[in-house]
């Protein structure tokens, strides 16, 4: 991984570099030595806006690499921001076309709506903060929505690839969400280990939505800004003892440790600088990593202090921070207001309120997706019409089967009696389920969809999946969906795993599935299926629990925003005799190890419970697989407390590198996964 390769995969499928240069105070001539810098030392992303006054220089610089052939377009990821003057419906496409004649481009990559608050416009249209009696002369109230309408129209015409926002809080990200046809990928707010914005980490987890970094070594050349709080704060972070002594620990800067702190919280870092020597410094992060204890220690300086808070800005209706995650004051509160505002708080923020059906994780296509499902694998048909009724009353609204559990017929018809008794409509429902092990070939991928459709009396899945990347011979009983011969699985040795994804795909424009992904593919194969994609996967299926967690796993899918989805998450206590789990002599029940035990006690739930909280909080999908109607609405009772960031590390502990499952019977095929977990 390097400067210039290290992506993530933003809500809408673009992919953008996780780390780029700041322009924020660069002067014209500063910034063109800075950028030119910069992209000598792998920097992909720059950083600007309209009211940096500084967009011109930084197209002539990009203009001269471009022409000079160093660099084509389409390699470097440009982001500028909407003026403060022209925080108007009215007035969003005259800020865009006035910046991309600055910036020599025919379209930017991302464009931010800079903040929430619109300055009247002055005369001088490089007065960007126009001052008045000592505040900033702004308008009471910004038309936020009808401001994003306007920033969609410019997705539509392709002036930008990409739309976010700036300083937002998250109840004002939520008024542009509801109203939102295009999502905005990212919100870029200040964001450092002394001011680490968990919380709204937290609620932008769910959409899928990235933090982008402004100031994340703490804006040591912020004094002479009238938008910071307490100048003597500014140069504090990066002398912090804990910060040094890592610095020391790692042989590397302050500067450094934080902003990789940052990177492993997948957040886009940002940082400024104009001077080259600093600049190449901040890019060199690529060439170690923290410990996880290390990152913990620096969870534990977060002072909830804020360098920026633009108090010339205070007086105004939308002021944004006051609020960085559930707590807003208003200055001038009318009652149908306050009762949204509550409303937000509610659905959004307070613990207890978060249910099993409303927790969802946005999919890397802008698709959203239950967090929390039922797993059918070994549930027999009578089982498991019971078992997804059960699920269905406890709030559970993902259903994860396959061809090969056999069981999707009986699924059908527990689906189809909720939809004709009016109790769900077909779109409450997520529905995911495999191509079979005996069709993975690419003349035979519709014809399993085809007969899983017809099974469980459904037009679309909202997710398919291929199940493994191995293929069964086709045996003469479709049903016989494991065909052994001499004692071992009847497959054949290599599988063109691209050809099938190609195959997938055309299901996706065929409507017949919403989104595609992969289940026990490795890196390595999850890589081969990434390169000719033309349709992002949006998840692989693992085993994934407290003894084998797919850290490694999990790390290389974060870029691509692949959550994991976890089947076996609480150890697969029902997977004996099953010929897919591994000789299980001296392997521990995870149900009773000590450590999960003396956390049940502690929180008051089940080992059980204590799994999946911890999954959760790592933002994987769980699939608890149960066919008993106590225990399924018991593994549901999850979003009534939250384990703790000592507690997530305790756990994180208990790694054993422990499969559950090898299917040590195609051990000896080529494309055989269970060798490599990275």
């Amino acid at each position: 991984m390097s400067i210039s390769t290290m992506r993530v995969t933003l809500n809408n499928g673009k992919t953008m570099p996780l780390f780029g240069l700041g322009t924020w105070q660069s002067s014209s001539e500063e910034v063109k030595t800075a950028v030119r810098t910069a992209l000598d030392a792998g920097y992909r992303l720059i950083d600007t806006a309209y009211n940096y006054l500084n967009e011109e220089a930084i197209g002539e610089a990009l203009d001269e690499y471009f022409k000079a052939g160093k660099l084509k377009r389409e390699d470097i990821f440009v982001c500028t921001k909407l003026a403060t003057i022209y925080t108007r419906p009215g007035d969003v496409a005259l800020s865009m076309s006035q910046s991309l004649k600055k910036l020599k481009l025919t379209y930017v990559d991302l464009f931010l709506i800079h903040s929430p608050m619109a300055c009247r416009v002055p005369e001088d249209p490089n007065t960007v903060f126009p001052v008045k009696d000592g505040k900033l002369d702004a308008e009471e109230r910004v038309d936020f929505e009808g401001v994003w309408k306007e920033m969609e129209k410019l997705v539509d015409q392709g002036k930008t690839k990409s739309i976010g926002i700036s300083n937002f809080n998250a109840a004002q990200l939520e008024r542009v969400r509801k109203v939102a046809r295009v999502m905005p990928v990212t919100n870029q707010v200040e964001c450092h280990a002394y001011f680490q914005q968990t919380k709204l980490e937290e609620y932008m987890k769910k959409y899928n939505m990235q933090i982008m970094a402004y100031s994340p070594i703490g804006s040591p050349g912020g004094q002479t800004s009238r938008f910071v709080t307490d100048k003597s704060d500014t140069q504090v972070l990066l002398n912090d003892p804990v910060i040094g002594k890592l610095a020391t620990k790692y042989n590397k800067t302050p500067a450094q440790i934080l902003l990789r702190n940052l990177l492993q919280r997948n957040i886009i870092v940002i940082p400024k600088s104009v001077t080259p020597s600093r600049i190449q410094q901040n890019g060199n992060v690529f060439d170690f990593k923290l410990s996880p204890e290390d990152m913990t220690t620096i969870a534990g300086i977060d002072k909830a202090v804020r360098m920026f808070k633009a108090e010339i800005t205070a007086h105004l209706y939308d002021y944004p921070f006051n609020a960085d995650s559930a707590i807003c004051i208003f200055k001038k509160i009318d009652t149908s207001g306050f009762l949204e505002y509550w409303r937000f708080l509610n659905t959004y923020y307070i613990e207890s309120k978060m249910s099993i059906s409303t927790l969802c994780v946005t999919l890397n296509n802008g698709k959203t997706m239950p967090l929390f499902g039922l797993g059918t694998w070994q549930s027999k048909p009578e089982e498991v019409k019971t078992a997804v009724r059960t699920a269905l009353d406890a709030g559970y609204r993902l259903i994860d089967t396959a061809y090969s559990y056999l069981n999707e017929e009986a699924i059908g018809e527990a689906l189809d009696e909720y939809f004709k008794a009016g109790k769900l409509k077909r779109e409450d429902i997520f529905i995911c389920t495999k191509l079979a092990s005996i069709y993975t070939r690419p003349a035979d991928v519709d014809l399993s969809l085809t007969q899983s459709l017809k099974k469980l009396k459904l037009t679309y899945v909202d997710l398919f999946l291929i199940h493994t990347p191995m293929a069964c011979r086709v045996p003469e009983d479709p049903n016989n969906v494991f065909p052994i011969k001499d004692g071992k699985l009847d497959t054949e040795e290599r599988v063109d795993i691209e050809g099938v994804w190609k195959e997938m795909e055309k299901l996706v424009d065929q409507g017949k599935t919403k989104s595609i992904g992969i289940s026990n593919f490795n890196a390595a194969q999850l890589e081969r299926v990434r390169k000719v994609a033309r349709v992002m996967p949006v998840t692989n299926q693992v085993e994934c629990h407290a003894y084998f967690p797919q850290t490694k796993l999990e790390e290389y899918m974060k870029p691509y925003n692949m959550p994991i989805m976890a089947y076996g998450p609480i150890g697969s206590p029902g997977r004996e005799g099953s010929h897919v789990a591994m000789d299980e002599t001296g392997i521990p029940e995870l149900l009773n190890d000590p450590v999960i035990g003396k956390l049940a006690t502690k929180y008051n739930k089940t080992p059980a419970q204590i799994l999946l909280r911890n999954l959760l909080q790592r933002n994987i999908i769980v699939i608890p697989k149960s066919v008993t109607p106590s225990r399924i609405q018991q593994n549901g009772n999850v979003f009534d407390f939250e384990l703790s960031p000592e507690d997530m590390t305790v756990i994180t502990g208990i790694n054993k590198g422990v499969r559950m499952f090898r299917v040590e019977a195609l051990i000896n095929l080529y494309d055989y996964p269970f060798n490599d977990d990275v």
